[in-house]
């Protein structure tokens, strides 16, 4: 099977997450001076706040255009999941440079969804695709295989 054999509208993409607040919501600089294990090593307030609103922003609403445009599933709220749960966060959803170095054996890791993060996005994930296959709910038949939106008239149970 190609990728010509798959419509757009099952594909899914995910908005990106925001990785730069504790878990009060505020930036990330007050937990720096708290515990060094949390600290973002040479990142000012206004450099979080440009990651955060300029490059997050612009990530999401580029991913967001790319799906609109090619017709795909936009599967969001994954940003507003992470606001509390930033690299600095005690409860947080992102891989700290120490984790990373522990369980990779190097730093490509760091700043990624740690297991809470990636089950978070998993759970957005999976809202989209019940959704798409159920469109008239979970107590609802599924949708026909061949296309999106049309439901099956006997789900053959």
């Amino acid at each position: 099977a190609s990728h010509r054999d798959i419509g757009a509208g099952r594909v899914y993409i995910t908005e990106y997450p925001d990785m730069t607040r504790s878990d009060d919501g505020a930036y990330c600089t007050t937990a720096i001076r708290q515990h060094f294990l949390a600290t973002l090593v040479g990142f000012s307030l206004t450099e979080l706040q440009w990651a955060d609103l300029t490059v997050a922003a612009r990530l999401n609403r580029e991913v967001a255009g790319a799906a609109g445009l090619h017709g795909w599933t936009y599967v969001g709220g994954i940003y507003g999941d992470f606001r509390t749960h930033g690299y600095c966060a005690a409860g947080r959803f992102v891989v700290r440079a120490h984790e990373s170095f522990l369980i990779q054996g190097g730093i490509q890791g760091i700043a990624h969804p740690n297991n809470a993060g990636a089950a978070r996005i998993a759970l957005r994930i999976g809202q989209a695709l019940e959704g798409d296959l159920y469109p008239l709910g979970r107590n609802g038949p599924p949708r026909a295989p061949a296309g999106r939106g049309t439901v099956m008239a006997d789900a053959g149970l």
